[in-house]
């Protein structure tokens, strides 16, 4: 079987280039984020608990779509599920009406930084009869 997008082709993206280069100065993807973006040695001894930011390592994205990640350190420690997680995500989206969220989680297999919660979500303008959320992936409840 195919499907109309499997002829679509991908410009290459830089991020791969960049993931590359900034992973080669940690000993794994964990460390680097919790020093990038948490500014912290160790899950346990940062600060900061939930986190939004841009995606650096996105795809090249078109029509002003935006990426970003949402991180949860919380979640690794068992003091917060990750539904409950998802529903902190949820409410701290924008209530605006122009915008849709699209929200995705790896599956198991493909996360680069697995021990660490964190999703996905895309932030796109929103047509008429679109959804202000979206997901793309069912999330199975983790802890």
């Amino acid at each position: 079987m195919t499907y109309p997008s499997d002829n679509i082709k991908f410009p290459l993206s830089k991020a791969k280039e960049r993931y590359k280069e900034d992973r080669s100065q940690f000993s794994s993807t964990e460390a680097m984020v919790l020093k990038k973006l948490f500014n912290a040695t160790s899950v346990e001894d940062s600060e900061q608990r939930t986190l939004s930011v841009l995606n650096r390592y996105s795809l090249d994205l078109v029509g002003g779509m935006k990426s970003y990640v949402w991180w949860d350190l919380d979640v690794i420690l068992q003091k917060k599920s990750s539904t409950k997680n998802i529903q902190e995500l949820l409410r701290s989206l924008p209530e605006d009406s122009s915008k849709t969220y699209i929200i995705f989680r790896n599956p198991k297999g493909r996360r680069s930084c697995p021990r660490i919660f964190h999703l996905h979500v895309y932030e796109a303008e929103r047509h008429a009869g679109e959804e202000r959320i979206a997901f793309l992936h069912e999330f199975d409840p983790e802890q």
